[in-house]
């Protein structure tokens, strides 16, 4: 009888220790399953934790897109979305440069601005006093000196009649290149230097494939999406062939000018693509709000949420 009961005890205990060790398992898988998921988001967002405030914009901005309310994002809608906000930023800042300008230019106002002016609004407008612009700028942050020094880069670039002031247009190419067109046309002509090898003023096929050499600078007007594709020998023939819109197997002035102007529906054409191919999780071509918001930094940081911010880093 005592050797049964202690039996009994034995194998109680043993059953307990095994349900225990059990639940430990389970609870530990759990927690790993958990954290699994948390670093495969995190991964997914670039390891960027989207703020309440940003889960809310992408949420409110989803149904704006969604124009045929299937809770689905498709490429032609955002195409059309990035297109809309592309020509909106550009009309804003070809509007607001007009206002800007004829605000800076004070002393004297004779249709030009010159870098005092431009330097003393600037700061102005960074809360500081003309006062310590006049100290040798000593009491500047570290973060508006530097600043400054890019903004002189821009500004030598965007003068081409006198290097000490800017007219209207200049002023527009030095605050929004991407709303000039005088930055246009100057990119088209260093795309034809660099690529156009016979000089005749066309380029060719065997001419355009240059454009995915390392050693030319007029891969900075091309998106790291874009710039990819061209490694594809067949997606660089389509961009070929969709700029050379008279298909003469020739690429003049007027389409290169059409196929790089940001305005362009194919620019936003490619960028809405390189969304879709990022964030679209189950391949379905399609975009629901889960794969919005694990990919929601890529978002924020794309003309689908600011295009002006994206421009303007493009510089």
């Amino acid at each position: 009888m005592l050797r049964r009961f202690v039996c009994r005890i034995s194998w109680n205990k043993g059953l307990i220790f095994f349900i225990v060790t059990m639940l430990f398992g389970l609870f530990a898988l759990v927690r790993l399953s958990v954290r699994t998921t948390q670093n495969i988001d995190e991964y997914e967002n670039e390891g960027y934790t989207l703020s309440k405030e940003e889960e809310e914009l992408l949420l409110a901005l989803f149904p704006r897109v969604d124009v045929n309310n299937d809770h689905l994002w498709s490429l032609e809608e955002m195409e059309k979305w990035i297109s809309q906000r592309v020509r909106d930023h550009v009309r804003a800042a070809m509007k607001d440069n007009v206002f800007l300008f004829t605000k800076i230019d004070r002393s004297p106002r004779d249709g030009r601005v010159d870098w005092k002016e431009y330097t003393s609004w600037f700061l102005t407008h960074n809360g500081y006093k003309d006062d310590k612009l006049l100290r040798g700028r000593k009491s500047l942050s570290r973060k508006i000196k530097e600043q400054l020094a890019w903004n002189k880069a821009q500004w030598s670039e965007a003068t081409r009649s006198n290097t000490s002031s800017l007219d209207l247009d200049e002023f527009l190419s030095f605050l929004h290149p991407e709303s000039s067109v005088a930055t246009l046309l100057d990119r088209v002509d260093n795309v034809i230097l660099q690529l156009d090898h016979d000089s005749d003023g066309f380029l060719r096929w065997d001419e355009f494939t240059f454009v995915t050499s390392r050693t030319i600078s007029i891969q900075d007007y091309f998106s790291e999406y874009e710039l990819q594709r061209f490694q594809n020998k067949y997606s660089l023939k389509k961009e070929f062939s969709i700029a050379d819109k008279d298909k003469s197997d020739t690429i003049d002035r007027g389409e290169l000018t059409a196929y790089l102007d940001p305005r362009n529906p194919r620019r936003s054409k490619l960028d809405a693509m390189n969304l879709l191919q990022l964030a679209d999780n189950n391949k379905d071509s399609m975009l629901d709000t889960s794969e919005l918001l694990k990919h929601g930094k890529s978002f924020l940081d794309s003309k689908m949420v600011d295009a002006a911010k994206v421009f303007h880093e493009e510089i």
